[in-house]
């Protein structure tokens, strides 16, 4: 009985490693079971360890994994907007085609702004842009640092120019920076806008042989300004074909006798009675023949006409829009314009209580 026994026991101490090694796949030397702790309770912590372990690196490949598929999805995204831009027809124009559409839209826009804001779309853009000087040709300067740069990109097309106050400058700043113009760029100038009259006093111009092209110029009388200082028009404008006076109470010596040889169109806009005898009794333009005037002020006609010492004698249009309330004294004045052969009223309101009668006798004892 126990040759039978130990028989076995011998048996089953030579199985055993085969056994061990089945369970864990791998051969566990017998040195080993005999020397392992036999505390079950310290195995089983063992154990839990190490699948904390195992988790925490499942976590953190998990971790790694969406960070990889966030990246995927952004280059994913990033590939089809560059797919969608290259197939864009707008990359495929050619350039000349771009530069009419880029064209198109600075005209309506009616400045360079909308020309500024092109070229920070793109370099394709930019380029298209900056290579057309066409493009340039309405120049809104609110900063006279950028005169010369932007009137630079306008060349070799003529242009016109909008001078607004400088950016952190206003009406009382006691050192504000001069105006000018190169020769060259002057020579390209066509049509100059103040969007107030205070500029006047920063402007240095080139004589009038330098501003060939110069056939309009605009002027914005402003808010609250100080007529009296207000100089004379330079001799420089006196080439000039177009007049636009805009918002102007009361410009003293604005004209200043001068000579205005080219001078065929005024038009006043918001302006008084003064401003309109200030100009036209105190100029020599030969060739005036149109007069336009819109929103004037209440009791114009009346004030404003008399006050002409010698008007404008070869005056052959005029034209009035919104002035209803000055249709009583057309009889009168209309007498000072002898060669006056047109006269146009537009959008009169019959509410403000016109004597159509009187502008019909106006128009008869006229023409």
């Amino acid at each position: 009985m126990n040759s039978v026994l130990d028989s076995t026991l011998s048996t089953l101490e030579d199985a055993l490693p085969n056994i061990i090694g089945v369970c864990f796949h791998e051969d566990v030397p017998l040195h080993t079971l005999k020397t392992a702790p036999t505390d079950r309770s310290a195995r089983k912590r063992d154990l839990q360890a190490a699948i904390a372990d195992v988790d925490q690196t499942i976590a953190s490949v998990r971790a790694i994994h969406d960070v990889v598929a966030l990246m995927l999805n952004t280059l994913q995204r990033k590939k089809a907007s560059l797919h969608h831009a290259l197939l864009s027809p707008v990359y495929a124009l050619p350039t000349e085609l771009l530069q009419r559409v880029f064209s198109m839209l600075a005209v309506e826009a009616g400045g360079s702004d909308v020309v500024i804001a092109l070229t920070n779309v793109c370099s394709s853009w930019r380029s298209a842009a900056l290579g057309s000087g066409r493009l340039w040709g309405q120049v809104k300067v609110r900063n006279v640092s950028m005169l010369s740069e932007l009137v630079t990109r306008s060349a070799p097309h003529q242009f016109s120019l909008e001078l607004q106050l400088p950016l952190g400058l206003s009406r009382e700043s006691s050192e504000p920076p001069m105006i000018c113009l190169e020769p060259q760029a002057a020579r390209r100038l066509s049509s100059l806008t103040l969007a107030d009259s205070s500029i006047l006093r920063r402007l240095e111009f080139p004589d009038s042989t330098l501003l060939s092209s110069l056939q309009t110029l605009q002027l914005n009388g402003g808010l609250s300004l100080d007529h009296d200082n207000l100089p004379s028009l330079p001799s420089a404008f006196n080439c000039i074909s177009k007049l636009i006076i805009h918002n102007w109470d009361r410009p003293r010596c604005l004209m200043n006798n001068a000579l205005w040889p080219n001078l065929t169109t005024i038009f006043f806009q918001n302006s008084s009675a003064v401003s309109v005898a200030n100009v036209l009794g105190n100029m020599a333009a030969p060739r005036l023949i149109n007069l336009s005037f819109a929103k004037m002020t209440n009791g114009f006609w009346t004030v404003g006409f008399n006050a002409i010492v010698s008007p404008p004698p070869n005056v052959r249009s005029i034209n009035i829009v919104d002035s209803s309330h000055f249709i009583d004294t057309f009889a009168s004045n209309f007498r000072l314009f002898p060669n006056l052969k047109s006269l146009a009223l537009v959008r009169l309101d019959e509410e403000r209580g016109c004597d159509w009668d009187m502008l019909v006798s106006a128009s008869n004892a006229i023409f």
